[in-house]
Protein backbone atom coordinates (compact mmCIF):
# COMPACT_ATOMS: atom_id res chain seq x y z
CA UNK A 1 0.00 0.00 0.00
CA UNK A 2 2.69 2.29 0.77
CA UNK A 3 4.38 1.65 -2.83
CA UNK A 4 0.80 2.58 -4.53
CA UNK A 5 0.70 5.71 -2.61
CA UNK A 6 4.46 6.91 -3.21
CA UNK A 7 3.31 6.19 -7.24
CA UNK A 8 0.54 8.46 -6.85
CA UNK A 9 -2.35 6.07 -6.60
CA UNK A 10 -5.53 7.33 -5.85
CA UNK A 11 -7.83 4.73 -6.27
CA UNK A 12 -7.83 0.80 -5.77
CA UNK A 13 -10.65 -1.25 -7.23
CA UNK A 14 -10.85 -4.98 -5.14
CA UNK A 15 -12.78 -7.36 -2.39
CA UNK A 16 -13.72 -6.24 0.87
CA UNK A 17 -10.68 -6.81 2.43
CA UNK A 18 -8.39 -4.76 0.19
CA UNK A 19 -11.09 -2.18 0.62
CA UNK A 20 -10.79 -2.62 4.53
CA UNK A 21 -6.65 -2.25 3.85
CA UNK A 22 -6.52 0.89 2.09
CA UNK A 23 -9.28 2.84 4.12
CA UNK A 24 -6.48 3.28 6.51
CA UNK A 25 -4.10 4.54 3.63
CA UNK A 26 -6.36 7.38 2.78
CA UNK A 27 -6.77 5.62 -0.64
CA UNK A 28 -10.28 5.66 -2.49
CA UNK A 29 -11.41 2.18 -2.88
CA UNK A 30 -14.34 1.11 -5.56
CA UNK A 31 -15.79 -2.57 -4.26
CA UNK A 32 -15.67 -5.48 -6.84
CA UNK A 33 -17.45 -9.11 -5.55
CA UNK A 34 -15.58 -10.33 -8.00
CA UNK A 35 -12.64 -10.79 -9.38
CA UNK A 36 -14.82 -11.59 -13.18
CA UNK A 37 -16.18 -8.22 -11.84
CA UNK A 38 -12.58 -6.47 -11.71
CA UNK A 39 -11.74 -7.82 -15.92
CA UNK A 40 -14.54 -5.93 -16.75
CA UNK A 41 -14.38 -2.85 -14.69
CA UNK A 42 -10.78 -2.67 -16.48
CA UNK A 43 -12.20 -3.46 -19.73
CA UNK A 44 -15.00 -0.24 -19.29
CA UNK A 45 -12.31 1.85 -18.09
CA UNK A 46 -9.83 1.28 -21.29
CA UNK A 47 -13.00 1.44 -23.62
CA UNK A 48 -13.58 5.21 -22.17
CA UNK A 49 -10.31 6.18 -22.23
CA UNK A 50 -9.95 5.00 -25.67
CA UNK A 51 -13.11 6.73 -26.23
CA UNK A 52 -12.26 10.04 -25.01
CA UNK A 53 -9.12 10.16 -26.96
CA UNK A 54 -10.78 9.46 -30.48
CA UNK A 55 -13.17 12.69 -29.00
CA UNK A 56 -10.21 14.49 -28.13
CA UNK A 57 -8.85 13.96 -31.62
CA UNK A 58 -12.07 14.64 -33.54
CA UNK A 59 -11.86 17.52 -31.52
CA UNK A 60 -8.35 18.74 -32.57
CA UNK A 61 -9.90 17.99 -36.29
CA UNK A 62 -12.73 19.85 -35.97
CA UNK A 63 -10.85 22.41 -34.31
CA UNK A 64 -8.16 22.80 -37.08
CA UNK A 65 -10.87 22.42 -40.34
CA UNK A 66 -12.67 25.74 -38.92
CA UNK A 67 -9.62 27.74 -38.01
CA UNK A 68 -8.34 27.10 -41.56
CA UNK A 69 -11.16 26.95 -43.56
CA UNK A 70 -11.49 29.55 -46.38
CA UNK A 71 -15.40 30.03 -46.02
CA UNK A 72 -16.72 31.83 -42.88
CA UNK A 73 -18.75 29.02 -40.89
CA UNK A 74 -20.90 29.88 -37.99
CA UNK A 75 -23.65 27.12 -36.44
CA UNK A 76 -26.93 27.63 -33.65
CA UNK A 77 -28.42 24.87 -31.65
CA UNK A 78 -32.49 24.70 -31.68
CA UNK A 79 -32.81 28.02 -30.32
CA UNK A 80 -30.63 30.01 -32.86
CA UNK A 81 -27.93 30.62 -30.47
CA UNK A 82 -24.19 30.61 -31.72
CA UNK A 83 -22.23 27.43 -30.86
CA UNK A 84 -19.54 27.58 -33.52
CA UNK A 85 -18.08 30.64 -35.05
CA UNK A 86 -14.41 30.17 -36.63
CA UNK A 87 -11.73 32.95 -37.56
CA UNK A 88 -13.12 33.35 -41.33
CA UNK A 89 -16.86 34.10 -40.13
CA UNK A 90 -15.07 36.71 -37.74
CA UNK A 91 -13.41 38.56 -40.30
CA UNK A 92 -16.14 38.84 -42.79
CA UNK A 93 -18.90 39.02 -40.39
CA UNK A 94 -16.43 41.70 -38.51
CA UNK A 95 -16.29 40.14 -35.10
CA UNK A 96 -14.58 37.87 -32.41
CA UNK A 97 -15.44 34.42 -30.90
CA UNK A 98 -15.71 35.64 -27.45
CA UNK A 99 -18.08 38.24 -27.85
CA UNK A 100 -20.80 36.11 -30.06
CA UNK A 101 -20.60 32.39 -28.64
CA UNK A 102 -24.12 32.04 -26.80
CA UNK A 103 -25.58 34.87 -28.21
CA UNK A 104 -28.34 35.30 -30.22
CA UNK A 105 -27.92 34.79 -33.94
CA UNK A 106 -30.62 37.36 -35.22
CA UNK A 107 -29.13 40.48 -32.69
CA UNK A 108 -25.17 39.53 -34.36
CA UNK A 109 -25.72 37.90 -38.26
CA UNK A 110 -28.81 38.70 -39.48
CA UNK A 111 -28.55 38.16 -42.82
CA UNK A 112 -27.91 34.59 -42.00
CA UNK A 113 -31.26 33.42 -41.62
CA UNK A 114 -30.35 30.09 -40.16
CA UNK A 115 -34.23 30.15 -38.12
CA UNK A 116 -36.23 30.56 -41.56
CA UNK A 117 -33.75 27.42 -42.87
CA UNK A 118 -34.34 25.54 -38.93
CA UNK A 119 -38.13 26.37 -39.71
CA UNK A 120 -38.54 25.35 -43.64
CA UNK A 121 -35.68 22.03 -42.75
CA UNK A 122 -34.76 23.12 -46.12
CA UNK A 123 -31.30 23.49 -47.27
CA UNK A 124 -30.89 27.10 -49.34
CA UNK A 125 -27.70 26.97 -51.14
CA UNK A 126 -25.67 29.85 -52.82
CA UNK A 127 -27.69 32.53 -51.78
CA UNK A 128 -26.72 36.26 -52.37
CA UNK A 129 -26.66 38.35 -49.17
CA UNK A 130 -24.88 41.88 -48.27
CA UNK A 131 -23.04 42.71 -45.31
CA UNK A 132 -22.33 46.45 -45.09
CA UNK A 133 -20.49 47.05 -48.32
CA UNK A 134 -19.87 43.86 -49.50
CA UNK A 135 -21.50 40.97 -50.74
CA UNK A 136 -21.63 37.56 -50.13
CA UNK A 137 -22.32 33.81 -50.97
CA UNK A 138 -24.15 32.01 -48.54
CA UNK A 139 -25.26 28.36 -47.77
CA UNK A 140 -27.89 27.43 -45.33
CA UNK A 141 -28.40 24.03 -43.91
CA UNK A 142 -30.51 22.66 -40.89
CA UNK A 143 -29.20 20.06 -38.53
CA UNK A 144 -31.48 17.09 -38.89
CA UNK A 145 -30.88 14.06 -35.83
CA UNK A 146 -33.57 11.83 -36.50
CA UNK A 147 -35.36 13.58 -37.90
CA UNK A 148 -35.73 16.28 -35.24
CA UNK A 149 -34.29 19.91 -35.86
CA UNK A 150 -31.16 19.85 -33.43
CA UNK A 151 -29.79 23.85 -35.04
CA UNK A 152 -28.63 25.09 -38.61
CA UNK A 153 -24.99 25.76 -39.94
CA UNK A 154 -24.04 28.61 -42.34
CA UNK A 155 -21.18 28.40 -44.61
CA UNK A 156 -20.46 31.93 -46.61
CA UNK A 157 -17.37 33.74 -48.45
CA UNK A 158 -16.80 37.06 -49.97
CA UNK A 159 -17.64 37.70 -53.77
CA UNK A 160 -14.77 39.83 -53.80
CA UNK A 161 -12.62 37.00 -53.04
CA UNK A 162 -14.27 34.22 -55.09
CA UNK A 163 -14.07 36.22 -57.93
CA UNK A 164 -9.95 36.81 -57.22
CA UNK A 165 -9.73 33.49 -57.21
CA UNK A 166 -11.32 33.22 -60.85
CA UNK A 167 -9.38 35.81 -61.72
CA UNK A 168 -5.92 33.56 -61.03
CA UNK A 169 -7.63 30.41 -62.72
CA UNK A 170 -8.56 32.57 -65.76
CA UNK A 171 -5.05 33.97 -66.13
CA UNK A 172 -3.46 30.24 -65.63
CA UNK A 173 -6.05 29.35 -68.70
CA UNK A 174 -3.95 31.89 -70.49
CA UNK A 175 -0.77 31.44 -69.57
CA UNK A 176 -2.03 27.95 -71.15
CA UNK A 177 -2.41 28.74 -74.54
CA UNK A 178 -5.36 31.15 -74.71
CA UNK A 179 -3.89 33.86 -75.76
CA UNK A 180 -3.69 36.23 -79.02
CA UNK A 181 -0.43 36.09 -80.45
CA UNK A 182 -1.08 38.86 -83.57
CA UNK A 183 -1.62 42.52 -83.42
CA UNK A 184 -2.86 45.11 -86.34
CA UNK A 185 0.03 46.47 -86.81
CA UNK A 186 1.86 42.76 -87.32
CA UNK A 187 -0.69 42.20 -90.48
CA UNK A 188 1.43 43.17 -93.49
CA UNK A 189 0.29 45.07 -96.20
CA UNK A 190 0.44 49.13 -97.66
CA UNK A 191 -2.45 48.72 -99.94
CA UNK A 192 -5.10 50.62 -100.04
CA UNK A 193 -7.70 48.06 -99.09
CA UNK A 194 -5.56 46.50 -96.62
CA UNK A 195 -4.88 49.63 -94.70
CA UNK A 196 -8.92 50.72 -94.64
CA UNK A 197 -9.26 47.40 -92.87
CA UNK A 198 -6.47 47.49 -90.35
CA UNK A 199 -8.33 51.23 -89.58
CA UNK A 200 -11.77 49.32 -89.24
CA UNK A 201 -10.21 46.79 -87.28
CA UNK A 202 -8.34 49.38 -84.73
CA UNK A 203 -11.25 51.35 -84.01
CA UNK A 204 -13.71 48.41 -83.32
CA UNK A 205 -11.54 47.13 -81.05
CA UNK A 206 -12.39 49.94 -79.00
CA UNK A 207 -16.08 48.61 -79.21
CA UNK A 208 -17.37 45.75 -76.90
CA UNK A 209 -20.21 44.59 -79.42
CA UNK A 210 -19.72 41.74 -81.83
CA UNK A 211 -17.93 41.54 -84.68
CA UNK A 212 -18.23 39.92 -88.19
CA UNK A 213 -15.05 39.10 -90.36
CA UNK A 214 -16.00 38.43 -94.17
CA UNK A 215 -14.16 37.33 -96.72
CA UNK A 216 -12.70 34.53 -99.31
CA UNK A 217 -10.79 31.87 -97.79
CA UNK A 218 -7.34 32.52 -96.63
CA UNK A 219 -7.54 36.41 -96.48
CA UNK A 220 -6.50 36.31 -92.78
CA UNK A 221 -9.78 36.53 -90.57
CA UNK A 222 -7.95 34.85 -87.34
CA UNK A 223 -5.06 37.07 -87.66
CA UNK A 224 -7.74 40.30 -87.59
CA UNK A 225 -9.87 38.54 -84.97
CA UNK A 226 -6.48 38.14 -82.64
CA UNK A 227 -5.77 42.23 -83.47
CA UNK A 228 -9.12 43.24 -83.02
CA UNK A 229 -8.61 41.26 -78.90
CA UNK A 230 -4.95 42.88 -78.62
CA UNK A 231 -5.89 46.12 -79.15
CA UNK A 232 -8.95 46.32 -76.96
CA UNK A 233 -9.51 46.56 -73.26
CA UNK A 234 -9.64 42.50 -73.17
CA UNK A 235 -5.93 42.22 -74.38
CA UNK A 236 -4.75 40.62 -71.22
CA UNK A 237 -7.80 38.48 -70.51
CA UNK A 238 -8.09 34.64 -72.87
CA UNK A 239 -8.60 34.58 -76.54
CA UNK A 240 -10.65 31.41 -77.07
CA UNK A 241 -10.77 30.17 -80.96
CA UNK A 242 -13.25 27.43 -81.92
CA UNK A 243 -13.71 26.54 -85.31
CA UNK A 244 -17.00 25.44 -86.10
CA UNK A 245 -17.06 23.26 -88.93
CA UNK A 246 -14.28 21.81 -87.39
CA UNK A 247 -16.12 19.73 -84.71
CA UNK A 248 -19.04 17.39 -85.12
CA UNK A 249 -22.14 19.19 -83.63
CA UNK A 250 -22.59 16.89 -80.56
CA UNK A 251 -18.73 17.46 -79.45
CA UNK A 252 -19.37 21.30 -80.28
CA UNK A 253 -22.13 21.91 -78.22
CA UNK A 254 -20.30 20.73 -75.01
CA UNK A 255 -16.88 22.11 -75.94
CA UNK A 256 -19.23 25.42 -76.18
CA UNK A 257 -21.43 25.63 -73.18
CA UNK A 258 -20.04 22.85 -71.13
CA UNK A 259 -21.37 19.85 -69.31
CA UNK A 260 -21.61 18.42 -65.83
CA UNK A 261 -20.65 15.13 -64.04
CA UNK A 262 -23.25 12.26 -65.30
CA UNK A 263 -24.35 14.56 -68.46
CA UNK A 264 -24.13 11.83 -70.98
CA UNK A 265 -21.74 8.24 -71.46
CA UNK A 266 -18.04 9.15 -70.82
CA UNK A 267 -18.53 12.34 -69.52
CA UNK A 268 -15.71 13.63 -67.59
CA UNK A 269 -15.93 13.28 -63.39
CA UNK A 270 -16.49 16.65 -62.48
CA UNK A 271 -17.49 17.67 -65.18
CA UNK A 272 -16.10 20.00 -67.82
CA UNK A 273 -16.38 23.94 -68.32
CA UNK A 274 -17.34 25.75 -71.63
CA UNK A 275 -15.36 27.53 -73.81
CA UNK A 276 -17.67 30.47 -72.98
CA UNK A 277 -17.00 30.21 -69.35
CA UNK A 278 -13.11 29.54 -69.59
CA UNK A 279 -13.71 33.05 -72.02
CA UNK A 280 -14.97 34.87 -69.41
CA UNK A 281 -13.57 38.83 -69.70
CA UNK A 282 -11.73 37.90 -72.94
CA UNK A 283 -12.65 37.11 -76.31
CA UNK A 284 -14.47 34.20 -78.35
CA UNK A 285 -13.67 33.72 -81.45
CA UNK A 286 -16.29 31.17 -83.41
CA UNK A 287 -14.50 30.31 -86.91
CA UNK A 288 -16.85 29.46 -90.10
CA UNK A 289 -20.24 30.43 -87.62
CA UNK A 290 -22.36 29.63 -90.80
CA UNK A 291 -21.56 25.94 -90.41
CA UNK A 292 -23.44 26.30 -86.85
CA UNK A 293 -26.34 24.19 -86.68
CA UNK A 294 -30.19 26.13 -85.80
CA UNK A 295 -29.91 24.43 -82.58
CA UNK A 296 -27.08 25.66 -81.65
CA UNK A 297 -27.67 29.03 -83.27
CA UNK A 298 -30.70 29.24 -80.84
CA UNK A 299 -28.17 28.78 -77.54
CA UNK A 300 -25.56 31.40 -78.76
CA UNK A 301 -27.88 33.33 -79.34
CA UNK A 302 -28.81 33.06 -75.49
CA UNK A 303 -25.62 33.80 -74.95
CA UNK A 304 -25.50 37.27 -76.86
CA UNK A 305 -28.58 37.81 -75.32
CA UNK A 306 -28.51 36.94 -71.69
CA UNK A 307 -24.57 36.78 -70.89
CA UNK A 308 -25.13 33.02 -69.36
CA UNK A 309 -24.64 29.68 -70.05
CA UNK A 310 -26.03 26.56 -69.05
CA UNK A 311 -24.09 23.77 -68.86
CA UNK A 312 -24.89 20.24 -70.72
CA UNK A 313 -26.89 17.97 -67.97
CA UNK A 314 -26.69 21.08 -65.62
CA UNK A 315 -29.33 23.34 -63.50
CA UNK A 316 -27.27 25.82 -62.76
CA UNK A 317 -26.53 29.40 -65.30
CA UNK A 318 -23.34 30.96 -65.05
CA UNK A 319 -22.80 34.44 -66.24
CA UNK A 320 -20.66 34.97 -68.58
CA UNK A 321 -18.98 38.51 -69.71
CA UNK A 322 -17.22 38.14 -73.46
CA UNK A 323 -17.07 39.47 -76.40
CA UNK A 324 -17.87 37.31 -79.59
CA UNK A 325 -15.70 38.06 -82.79
CA UNK A 326 -17.38 35.78 -85.46
CA UNK A 327 -15.72 35.28 -88.96
CA UNK A 328 -17.22 33.20 -92.67
CA UNK A 329 -16.72 33.06 -96.05
CA UNK A 330 -20.14 32.63 -96.61
CA UNK A 331 -22.82 35.17 -97.47
CA UNK A 332 -24.94 34.61 -93.96
CA UNK A 333 -27.45 37.09 -95.07
CA UNK A 334 -28.38 34.97 -98.29
CA UNK A 335 -28.41 31.71 -95.41
CA UNK A 336 -30.53 33.79 -93.65
CA UNK A 337 -33.25 34.38 -96.93
CA UNK A 338 -33.06 30.44 -97.68
CA UNK A 339 -33.84 29.80 -93.69
CA UNK A 340 -30.22 28.31 -92.79
CA UNK A 341 -28.95 30.97 -90.48
CA UNK A 342 -31.26 32.64 -88.08
CA UNK A 343 -31.98 36.42 -88.38
CA UNK A 344 -32.39 37.59 -85.08
CA UNK A 345 -28.75 35.81 -84.72
CA UNK A 346 -27.50 37.53 -87.83
CA UNK A 347 -28.32 40.76 -86.22
CA UNK A 348 -26.41 40.16 -83.05
CA UNK A 349 -23.20 39.08 -84.68
CA UNK A 350 -23.45 41.83 -87.31
CA UNK A 351 -23.41 44.75 -85.37
CA UNK A 352 -19.16 45.52 -86.37
CA UNK A 353 -18.89 43.81 -90.05
CA UNK A 354 -14.98 43.66 -91.33
CA UNK A 355 -14.40 43.19 -94.58
CA UNK A 356 -11.41 41.72 -96.29
CA UNK A 357 -10.41 42.05 -99.63
CA UNK A 358 -9.10 39.23 -101.56
CA UNK A 359 -5.35 39.03 -102.21
CA UNK A 360 -6.19 39.66 -106.22
CA UNK A 361 -7.35 42.97 -105.35
CA UNK A 362 -3.94 43.82 -103.22
CA UNK A 363 -0.90 42.68 -105.30
CA UNK A 364 0.70 45.35 -104.72
CA UNK A 365 1.58 43.66 -101.41
CA UNK A 366 2.12 40.06 -102.39
CA UNK A 367 6.09 41.12 -102.60
CA UNK A 368 6.15 41.86 -98.51
CA UNK A 369 4.35 38.70 -98.35
CA UNK A 370 6.62 36.62 -100.20
CA UNK A 371 9.56 38.20 -98.38
CA UNK A 372 7.67 37.59 -94.85
CA UNK A 373 7.40 34.11 -96.07
CA UNK A 374 10.68 33.28 -97.89
CA UNK A 375 12.74 34.52 -94.59
CA UNK A 376 10.77 32.17 -92.49
CA UNK A 377 11.22 28.76 -94.25
CA UNK A 378 14.52 29.64 -96.19
CA UNK A 379 16.67 30.79 -93.61
CA UNK A 380 20.00 30.69 -95.96
CA UNK A 381 18.71 32.81 -98.64
CA UNK A 382 20.55 36.28 -98.93
CA UNK A 383 18.71 39.63 -99.04
CA UNK A 384 19.44 40.17 -102.47
CA UNK A 385 18.06 37.19 -103.26
CA UNK A 386 14.72 37.10 -101.36
CA UNK A 387 14.49 40.64 -102.94
CA UNK A 388 14.72 39.18 -106.58
CA UNK A 389 12.34 36.48 -105.74
CA UNK A 390 10.00 38.76 -104.06
CA UNK A 391 9.63 40.39 -107.25
CA UNK A 392 9.21 38.02 -109.75
CA UNK A 393 5.84 38.78 -112.30
CA UNK A 394 4.39 35.67 -112.10
CA UNK A 395 3.27 36.07 -108.66
CA UNK A 396 1.52 39.32 -110.21
CA UNK A 397 0.39 37.33 -112.67
CA UNK A 398 -1.83 34.49 -110.89
CA UNK A 399 -5.15 35.58 -109.40
CA UNK A 400 -4.68 33.51 -105.82
CA UNK A 401 -8.12 32.06 -105.41
CA UNK A 402 -7.04 30.68 -102.24
CA UNK A 403 -5.45 34.13 -100.89
CA UNK A 404 -2.71 34.51 -98.62
CA UNK A 405 -3.11 30.94 -97.92
CA UNK A 406 -2.19 29.52 -101.25
CA UNK A 407 0.63 31.83 -101.39
CA UNK A 408 2.19 30.72 -98.19
CA UNK A 409 1.86 27.20 -99.78
CA UNK A 410 3.18 28.32 -103.36
CA UNK A 411 6.41 29.47 -101.14
CA UNK A 412 6.77 26.53 -98.72
CA UNK A 413 6.99 24.28 -101.72
CA UNK A 414 9.95 26.87 -102.75
CA UNK A 415 11.43 26.28 -99.86
CA UNK A 416 11.48 22.32 -99.79
CA UNK A 417 12.96 22.48 -103.59
CA UNK A 418 15.28 25.35 -104.23
CA UNK A 419 18.21 24.11 -103.09
CA UNK A 420 18.44 21.85 -106.04
CA UNK A 421 16.48 23.89 -108.87
CA UNK A 422 16.91 27.47 -110.35
CA UNK A 423 14.91 29.78 -108.74
CA UNK A 424 13.66 30.57 -111.89
CA UNK A 425 12.34 26.97 -112.87
CA UNK A 426 11.18 26.26 -110.19
CA UNK A 427 8.90 28.94 -110.00
CA UNK A 428 7.69 27.76 -112.94
CA UNK A 429 7.09 24.87 -112.66
CA UNK A 430 5.50 25.36 -109.45
CA UNK A 431 2.17 27.83 -110.49
CA UNK A 432 2.30 25.46 -113.91
CA UNK A 433 0.69 22.87 -111.88
CA UNK A 434 -1.59 25.64 -110.37
CA UNK A 435 -4.42 25.90 -113.53
CA UNK A 436 -5.10 23.82 -116.56
CA UNK A 437 -3.46 25.95 -119.84
CA UNK A 438 -6.50 27.92 -121.85
CA UNK A 439 -4.86 28.70 -125.28
CA UNK A 440 -6.72 29.61 -128.54
CA UNK A 441 -6.14 26.83 -131.28
CA UNK A 442 -3.96 28.11 -133.20
CA UNK A 443 -1.65 29.87 -130.98
CA UNK A 444 -1.43 26.70 -129.24
CA UNK A 445 -1.00 24.12 -132.39
CA UNK A 446 2.70 26.82 -132.97
CA UNK A 447 3.53 26.20 -129.22
CA UNK A 448 2.78 22.65 -129.61
CA UNK A 449 4.68 22.15 -132.22
CA UNK A 450 7.59 23.81 -131.32
CA UNK A 451 7.40 22.50 -127.82
CA UNK A 452 7.16 19.12 -129.72
CA UNK A 453 10.63 19.88 -131.73
CA UNK A 454 12.67 20.69 -128.56
CA UNK A 455 11.14 17.52 -126.28
CA UNK A 456 9.57 20.20 -123.79
CA UNK A 457 12.03 22.29 -122.82
CA UNK A 458 10.24 25.48 -122.24
CA UNK A 459 13.91 27.52 -121.97
CA UNK A 460 14.55 26.37 -125.62
CA UNK A 461 11.05 27.01 -126.96
CA UNK A 462 11.10 30.07 -125.87
CA UNK A 463 14.62 30.82 -127.88
CA UNK A 464 12.72 29.48 -130.76
CA UNK A 465 9.63 31.61 -130.45
CA UNK A 466 11.40 34.68 -129.58
CA UNK A 467 10.15 35.20 -126.00
CA UNK A 468 11.05 34.89 -122.70
CA UNK A 469 9.91 31.93 -120.88
CA UNK A 470 7.87 33.91 -118.51
CA UNK A 471 5.93 35.04 -121.12
CA UNK A 472 6.08 31.82 -122.76
CA UNK A 473 4.41 30.36 -119.61
CA UNK A 474 2.26 33.20 -119.83
CA UNK A 475 0.77 32.15 -122.69
CA UNK A 476 0.53 28.86 -121.84
CA UNK A 477 -1.84 29.54 -118.97
CA UNK A 478 -3.62 32.21 -120.95
CA UNK A 479 -6.53 33.64 -119.61
CA UNK A 480 -6.13 31.95 -115.95
CA UNK A 481 -4.02 34.97 -115.42
CA UNK A 482 -4.25 38.53 -115.18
Amino acid sequence: MNQLQNEGVKVVIGGSFLQEVISNKGIKGIFIYSSDGVTRALDTAVQIAFSKKVEARKAEELRTILAFSYEGIIAVDRNGLITVINPSAEKIIGTSQHKVLGQSIAGVFPTAKLTKVMQSRRPELNQIESIGDSQIVINRIPILVNAEVMGAVATFQNIGIIQEVEEKIRKSLYQKGFVAKTFIKDIIGTSDQIQKAKREAFLYAKNSSSVLITGESGTGKELFAQGIHNAGIRFRRPFVTINCAAIPDNLLESELFGYEEGAFTGAKKGGKPGLFELAHEGTVFLDEIGELSMSLQSRLLRVLEEHEVLRIGGDHIRSVNIQVISATNKDLWEMTEKGYFRKDLYYRLNVLELRLPPLRVRKTDIPLLVKKFLSETCHDLTANEIEGISQHPIFGDYNWPGNIRELRNIIERFAALYKNEEYEDLLLSLFERLTPSKLCSVEQEEFNRVLNSVQGNKTEAAKKLGISRTTLWRKLKGNTFG
